[in-house]
């Protein structure tokens, strides 16, 4: 039975993982507005100042947000939407570190071609290298943050998620069938 609280995450097992339950995450959830308590999105600068991401920042409800139209903030968020996507999407560890190198690609692209302001783009990317380097290094678990269950995605949301993710690669966000 799984079993879900602010704190903890009880899988089949009875194994307990703590997730978005540390002290200072959740006084950052609280201060700065996340609209789910194990969310942590940075805020993005935006042309009327500094606005919290929809999707840029780990443990993303993305089908909440598909389901009620919430959209992006900026191109930086965008970015992050299609990686949440391929995350939600992923299989394996490969599928895992395609959208993190797709993501880097496009907020590199994104600073090349001056699509947002230069301090997310950099930031975001700062932690996406970041992260990788950690699991190339073995300090993290390569495909940190997903759960690589792409397979056992119901009908319904694999056809919300691929659809939405077909439309963001038409826009220019990278490519990848599943």
């Amino acid at each position: 039975m799984i079993r879900d609280d602010e704190r903890y995450y009880y899988d089949d097992d009875d194994d307990i993982e703590m997730i978005g339950g540390n002290i200072i995450g959740n006084i950052y959830s609280k201060i700065s507005g996340q609209r789910f308590p194990d969310e942590r999105h940075t805020p993005l600068y935006t042309d009327k100042g500094f606005k919290l991401a929809e999707f840029a920042g780990p443990n993303t409800h993305v089908k909440f947000r598909l389901l009620n139209e919430i959209e992006p903030i900026n191109y930086t968020d965008k970015t992050s939407e299609a990686h949440d996507l391929r995350f939600l999407l992923s299989e394996n560890e490969n599928d895992v570190r395609y959208a993190d190198n797709k993501m880097i690609q496009s907020l590199e692209k994104g600073e090349k071609e001056k699509l947002d302001y230069a301090v997310n783009l950099k930031t975001v990317k700062l932690i996406m290298k970041s992260k990788r380097g950690l699991e190339d290094y073995g300090v993290w678990d390569k495909g940190s943050f997903s759960s690589m269950e792409g397979k056992k995605l119901n009908e319904e949301d694999r056809n919300l998620f691929r659809n939405k993710l077909n439309q963001l690669e038409m826009e220019g966000f990278g490519l990848k069938t599943f």
